[in-house]
């Protein structure tokens, strides 16, 4: 070290002058790897961790929004479902109807005769098993007997229920002796079982 020292004290005036400018461009960059560098990586880490929060608070919206607009298809498919339900028949109401068919035929001066009960046809709507919405048919055979008149009235009874129901196979014709018609027909009232939709509220 000393050798080093006692060289450059004898080399020339530029000599001694590029060995200074070296040794402060040395020092300056140690000073700036040591103080300096550290705080840009610092400063750049901090630039790229603000660009991905925005990015995803960006997506975090968007999912929000896309949540949202769900959310609002499924409340409307939901009243669409209860809406068109409320046309149909319960298992209840579909019992209640077919046991206030006898007083309904009394009031309209009519008798029934007969009423014997079919299969009952299911069928299912799309869904999951547990999601499933059903549609059971209760189909009934009825013979009643009345005038024309009491006929048509009990028809136009049964018919503005404001469930769904069919009347099929309608047949009059008149009874031997007494003077009354006696009608046949086919009445299927239609019913709906499952589960609505639930809109999760933790959405």
């Amino acid at each position: 070290m000393q050798k080093l020292i006692e060289q450059i004290m004898k080399s020339s005036p530029l000599s001694r002058i590029i060995v200074s400018v070296s040794t402060v461009i040395l020092l300056g960059l140690a000073a700036y790897n040591w103080a300096v560098s550290p705080q840009t990586t610092y400063l750049h880490a901090s630039q790229r961790y603000d660009a991905m929060k925005d990015t995803l608070q960006k997506k975090a919206l968007i999912l929000r929004k896309s949540v949202a607009v769900k959310k609002r298809k499924l409340n409307a498919i939901n009243e669409e479902i209860t809406g068109l339900r409320s046309n149909f028949f319960t298992p209840s109401q579909s019992s209640e109807f077919f046991s206030g068919l006898e007083n309904l035929a009394d009031i309209s001066g009519c008798k029934i005769e007969m009423m014997t009960f079919k299969a009952a046809d299911c069928r299912s709507a799309d869904g999951s098993e547990m999601d499933q919405v059903r549609f059971t048919e209760r189909c009934a055979s009825m013979e009643f007997a009345g005038g024309y008149g009491q006929i048509i009235g009990f028809l136009k009874t049964i018919t503005d229920c404001p469930k769904r129901l069919s009347l099929e196979g309608l047949a009059i014709k008149p009874s031997e002796g007494d003077g009354r018609l006696i009608c046949n027909m086919d009445i299927t009232v239609y019913i709906s079982e499952g589960k609505e939709l639930i809109p999760d509220e933790s959405i």
